[in-house]
């Protein structure tokens, strides 16, 4: 009994298996029930395994677990199995046989984590968002040379980056190669955690039995992990297969286990029929109240009119994550037309919905031309150009404007769609104060809802009828959709209804907006008026949630929702083109002939962002004219290479990126190190850029160079890239941080990269960096995050054996604490004193020297600095990234500084504040006046008992900005960061106190969700400029 299907097998002695399978919709009794009608004997005994197992003791079943099931099946038909990859609708698992001794074959299993759950249900849910049907992914080729990199970690990023590859126009055989390529390598990073899969290798499961390209994926990522680690195979992937019925194998398992067992007891056929009918396990879920269906919920204000000339018509569009919308607006903001549809290729999308609009737009007026067009949403960038659009608007001021338009001086706006949650804090003028999008991890709620209704067989205007009717709910956990949905899987294995899980999953849905997306932020704190929209807002039983949440805990709350919920985002790009109607001229509503071309030799490499773009090719009336779409900047734009660089040194000449200057210098050899000895022999040091690397490389490459190793023999791994990351994920054996997990990628590039092509390494230096210099006075500690202090101990783990010893690297992994002089004196000759051969007193001169180089370093940076913490005086601002210091890695931090940089805004760390005390008492004067701190880098008030660096330099740096004024913030931190977590609230209250703009990444990972990004600073920037600080170009 799957997640989503149930399996039955029959074996006798005497005869071939039976086997049949369906789809339970959440009927697990009932389908139960139908599939044994059809092939249950006179006399029989019944094993359960799966998901649904629970339902085994009701049934009088032996129950087997799911591993243990799938693993006998292969052990009795494939004896000669190594591995076995099972890949479900939830859940996914990797069993090694090792052979040898008395037990045969004992298995070694591992199964998925919460975050990578849903493999199969996330197969089939991207595949619908980008209109691909089972049986075209079945017929899809997979050539490795199409594959385009995209996450499968977690079934919501997935989605988000096959939707932007679909966009693109990139092909049905490479999204699904793609898709393929990525779930492979996501579930060797999940499943095998740095072991090695062993051949022959037996796939079971849906996915590998309906998507060939699965099995064509394994493979080749397969036979590349046996050849680097010098195993041998088949080179024509027969080691790689899927069996026949593999599909049933733990079904089948299940039969085979429980035949010598004496607990599996012979039924009859008619007292299992009576049992499977009525089967119900005991429920051990949390239980809240049903929805009740009355009254209507929320009030329902009209569209509104506006006494102006009804002739002028202005197209709105909103390209949305599930569903692209078009409404005409006559000048009166009379709604003549609108049509939908779902989202998938752009140029098919604005087709079919400007042939709808202009038919209905006809009947109204023959004779009518539009005055303005604009596009918003998540394919704005493609369609505006397909249409010929006067302007392209950022989504969030788009629902900003809609919701201003229907409830004047509402507070807040909640937009829920089927992919992103946005909520909008407003003024009473309409301008956005703050706002929050849902992160990749509280993003696909509306999807959810959706989905779960269609495999339940409900349809969409029957989810609230159902809902309703429910008399209990169980209560799902605030979590990420991928969570939500496991526990779903959960609750109907537990025998609740569909109708009860519907109505659990709405009651779900308002904890997610105001804990997850919000961050825990009050809604009573942003007003009383809230204005519902998004077109999860057509569903009742949610809408009446919402309201019952709100009613709860804002007090005399007043809650709305939009006449057209789903419209909201094409009706304010239409209301802001009627703005601006009266300056562009007026023409017919007209697609011209479009094709688009997406092929990875368009992708920029103007910058290290690598924006993937794409051709836009348009003929009307024999002109043909051609466009670039997808690029994240002004010279991305640019067709000529050679353009295209000078727009960009053009660009970098009026907006400094200070945070990407301070990633590269950090790594470069500073000129004023000299060496006080020379070595016998030249010794090459390879050292992966990572971690603590971004405090501390200029000291540690000034202590070697010092002490006489070459500056080119002082070799950094490069900045972090998704190749560099591909090619090395599978060493991981825990699950951390991405920070973290990417180091062994880094040490892999050092040893295959470096090492093993010439640059022949003679020691790998990884430190142990357990304490940390920061500016921050009064802290409880500045340690190091433990997790980050232990990585190195992941290094050893993974390479200190064969790979480091077989080509004669040592490595050194010591301690070391950086705010701690004498102790760190200490350290750095015990660990290079056999390597160097140098004196006690020679390492004490190279770490004077080290920490000469670091002071150098920062006062170059904090020159810089300098010009944009002035730049307030003339009209410009600044963005400060609170972040922790590795961030400054561009693949870690998803390349925000040339992001800020192509919207014309200056990044900083915070580590480029000047530490000119006079200058920092000047801003804090009056928190120092009223004694709330003891001096500018006391942090106490904020977080008493703060005891890890990063947190105090986060706290510090908020504070500096807050009193600042000509800064706003961009708060980044790594998914899973726990170091991080107790300076959220703080530094959000700081800020909002200060009416500082401010906008938060907290769940950074592997992915780079690279149009919500966008979304998110582009959303940034205007809330930057309504406080007065313009771009610098």
């Amino acid at each position: 009994m799957g997640s989503t299907t149930v399996k039955v097998v029959v074996t006798s002695a005497d005869s071939a298996p039976i086997v049949r399978c369906a789809r339970h919709q959440g009927r697990l009794a009932e389908t139960v029930a139908a599939l044994l009608d059809e092939v249950l004997p006179p006399r029989a005994r019944l094993a359960v395994t799966g998901s649904g197992s629970a339902v085994a003791a009701p049934l009088g079943a032996y129950g087997v677990h799911e591993v243990t099931a799938a693993a006998e099946a292969v052990a009795r038909r494939h004896p000669e199995a190594g591995t076995l990859i099972d890949l479900g609708g939830q859940d996914a698992k990797l069993v090694t046989f090792e052979r040898g001794g008395s037990d045969g074959a004992r298995p070694h299993v591992a199964m998925n984590d919460r975050c990578a759950a849903g493999t199969g249900v996330t197969l089939e849910r991207c595949l619908r968002r980008i209109g691909v049907s089972a049986e075209a992914a079945s017929r899809a080729v997979y050539r490795a040379e199409e594959v385009h990199p995209l996450s499968a970690r977690c079934g919501v990023f997935a989605e988000t980056d096959l939707v932007n590859l679909a966009r693109r126009g990139v092909g049905v055989d490479a999204l699904v190669a793609s898709l393929a390529d990525a779930i492979v390598l996501a579930s060797l990073g999940a499943l095998a955690r740095g072991l090695t899969p062993r051949a022959p290798v037996v796939l079971l499961g849906g996915p590998h039995v309906f998507l060939p390209a699965l099995t064509m994926a394994w493979r080749r990522h397969l036979a590349a992990l046996w050849k680097e680690r010098g195993i041998d195979f088949d080179p024509r992937g027969r080691d790689v297969f899927v069996p026949d019925d593999a599909l049933y194998y733990p079904a089948l398992g299940a039969a085979l286990r429980c035949e010598p067992e004496p607990e599996a007891r012979t039924r009859s056929r008619s007292w299992l029929l009576r049992a499977a009918a009525t089967a119900r396990p005991a429920s051990l879920a949390r239980e809240e109240l049903a929805l009740e269906p009355t009254p209507p919920h929320g009030e329902r204000p009209a569209w509104p009119l506006v006494d102006a000339p009804v002739g002028r018509y202005a197209l709105g569009i909103d390209a949305g994550s599930t569903v692209t919308k078009a409404v005409i607006l006559d000048g009166s903001r009379r709604l003549v037309a609108q049509s939908q549809r779902a989202s998938g290729d752009p140029v098919d999308d604005a087709r079919s919905l400007l042939s709808a609009v202009k038919a209905s737009l006809a009947e109204i007026d023959p004779a009518a031309v539009l005055s303005a067009i604009a596009v918003t949403g998540y394919g704005s960038a493609w369609v505006a150009p397909l249409v010929g659009a006067d302007l392209e608007v950022v989504e969030t001021l788009a629902h900003a404007r809609s919701a201003s338009a229907v409830m004047p001086g509402v507070d807040v706006v909640c937009d829920v769609g089927g992919q992103d949650i946005k909520v909008l804090a407003l003024d009473p003028d309409g301008s956005l104060r703050e706002f929050w999008v849902s992160s990749q991890c509280s993003a696909g709620i509306g999807m959810v809802l959706e989905s779960t209704a269609r495999e339940f067989g409900v349809e969409r205007d029957r989810y609230a009828e159902r809902a309703f009717a429910a008399r209990r709910a169980p209560r799902f956990d605030d979590g990420c959709v991928v969570f939500v949905d496991a526990a779903r899987v959960g609750f109907q294995r537990e025998g609740y209804e569909p109708g009860e899980i519907l109505a659990g999953l709405a009651r779900a849905l308002p904890r997610i907006v105001w804990t997850q997306v919000m961050n825990g932020v009050p809604p009573a704190t942003l007003g009383r008026s809230v204005l519902l929209q998004g077109g999860v807002q057509r569903n009742e039983a949610a809408v009446r949630a919402q309201v019952d949440h709100l009613d709860a805990t804002v007090p005399g709350v007043r809650v709305a929702v939009h006449p057209y919920p789903e419209l909201a985002g094409a009706l304010g790009a239409a209301l802001l083109a009627l703005d601006g109607a009266s300056a562009r001229v007026p023409r017919p509503l007209h697609l011209p002939v479009a094709t688009l071309r997406a092929h990875d030799a368009l992708r920029c490499d103007l910058c290290e962002n690598r924006c993937p773009r794409a051709e836009l090719e348009l003929v009307d009336e024999g002109e043909r004219r051609t466009f670039l779409v997808g690029h994240g900047c002004e010279a991305g734009g640019e067709a000529s290479a050679r353009d295209g660089a000078l727009r960009r040194r053009e660009r970098e000449a009026r907006v400094p990126d200070l945070y990407s200057f301070e990633a590269h210098q950090l790594f470069v050899s500073d000129p004023a190190v000299k060496a006080l000895r020379r070595l016998s022999r030249p010794l090459r040091i390879g050292i992966p850029r990572v971690l603590a690397q971004y405090r501390a490389a200029p000291f540690f490459r000034a202590y070697l160079e010092t002490l006489g190793v070459a500056p080119r023999d002082v070799v950094f791994s490069p900045a972090t890239t998704d190749a560099l990351w591909r090619e090395g994920a599978h060493h991981g054996s825990t699950d951390p941080c991405f920070p973290v997990k990417v180091t062994l990628a880094h040490v892999h590039h050092l040893l295959h990269r470096v090492h093993d092509r010439g640059r022949r390494l003679d020691a790998l230096f990884v430190p142990r960096v357990t304490h940390a210099v920061t500016p921050v006075r009064h802290a409880a500690d500045c340690a190091s995050c433990p997790v980050v202090a232990a990585s190195p101990a992941l290094v050893r783990a993974s390479f200190g054996g064969d790979a480091l010893v077989e080509r004669g690297i040592a490595l050194l992994d010591p301690e070391v604490a950086l705010s701690q002089p004498e102790r760190l004196r200490s350290q750095m000759f015990g660990a290079f004193r056999s390597l160097l051969g140098m004196s006690r007193d020679e390492s004490d001169a190279a770490v004077d020297a080290g920490a000469a180089a670091v002071r150098r370093f920062e006062a170059r940076l904090h020159a810089r600095a300098g010009a944009l913490l002035s730049a307030p005086s003339q009209g410009r601002g600044a963005v400060l990234v609170l972040a922790r210091p590795y961030h400054a890695d561009p693949g870690l931090s998803h390349h925000v500084g040339a992001e800020l940089q192509s919207l014309g805004y200056p990044a900083m760390s915070t580590r480029a504040i000047p530490r000119d005390e006079a200058w920092l008492r000047g801003i804090m004067a009056d928190e120092l006046r009223r004694g709330v701190i003891e001096d500018p880098f006391d942090v106490r008030d904020l977080l008493p008992e703060c005891d890890n660096s990063g947190g105090g330099e986060r706290l510090w740096a908020a504070r500096v900005a807050a009193r600042h004024g000509g800064l706003g913030v961009l708060d980044l931190s790594s998914f899973k960061c726990a170091q991080d977590a107790p300076t959220y609230a703080p530094v959000r209250a700081l800020l909002s106190q200060s009416g500082t703009a401010y906008c938060s990444l907290h769940d950074l990972d592997e992915t780079r969700p690279r149009i919500s990004l966008r979304m998110r600073l582009r959303t940034f920037a205007k809330t930057m400029q309504e406080r007065g600080l313009g771009p610098w170009s």
